[in-house]
């Protein structure tokens, strides 16, 4: 597991964190997702990934809370596997065990999996959220189903992503205004906003200037 964090703009502070997958080798390399998960997915053992990163976040977080510290929500990424069987049961189940309170464990959804079966994700997504979830659609905006998805499902938190600032200067108007339009949209629908795979001072600053709630990505690490 390799917690990355959330930081709250304009102050820069860190107000949560995703939970990633790194694969250590015997050799010291490290794997990265997009080198393994696309094995998993089609193998089937994806599940067994995500059941072992929520574990070991459940872990932590208790941890943490009977050290005394001060803690902040924990994302955990959900398959589409995962959201066809009955999860909630799973998930409760570790919160129960683990003595960790439902608002410290967040659930992210990749914006694909609404194209594969968009009812049965609506159903789970009302379902996980009547339990305490907050629900945040990762990977906004790579997909084709981004405004359709936004209109029939209800989820807490858009995570733009990370293509949108592959440029890191930001002196594309077009591209400027396309991030600037969806910040807007989602506010309108009273959802918050984070952007992902910031890593300059200019992407930062702009973000700032539209009003962007979060940022995720190493740029922050600089300014804190």
């Amino acid at each position: 597991m390799f917690l990355q964090p959330k930081f709250k703009i304009p102050s820069l502070e860190i107000v949560g964190a995703e939970a990633l997958v790194r694969w250590h080798m015997s050799d010291g390399k490290i794997l990265y997702p997009d080198e393994f998960i696309p094995l998993f997915e089609a193998n089937g053992f994806i599940s067994k990934v995500d059941f072992y990163i929520w574990e070991e976040v459940c872990k932590d977080l208790q941890k943490l809370m009977k050290k005394g510290y001060q803690v902040v929500p924990v994302s955990v990424n959900v398959s589409r596997i995962e959201l066809y069987l009955n999860i909630e049961e799973h998930l409760l189940s570790l919160l129960e065990r683990y003595e960790v309170p439902v608002s410290l464990l967040r659930l992210e959804i990749t914006e694909t999996a609404y194209t594969q079966d968009p009812k049965q994700l609506i159903d789970v997504v009302e379902r996980l959220r009547s339990h305490g979830f907050r629900i945040l659609m990762d990977d906004f905006g790579s997909g084709y189903s981004s405004l359709n998805m936004l209109s029939s499902i209800n989820v807490d938190v858009i995570k733009l992503d990370r293509a949108f600032f592959k440029s890191l200067d930001m002196e594309n108007d077009r591209e400027r205004a396309i991030i600037e339009t969806i910040i807007d949209m989602t506010k309108r629908l009273k959802m918050r906003t984070v952007s992902e795979g910031v890593e300059s001072g200019l992407q930062l600053e702009f973000l700032k200037t539209i009003d962007c709630d979060m940022v995720q990505g190493y740029v922050c690490l600089l300014y804190t």
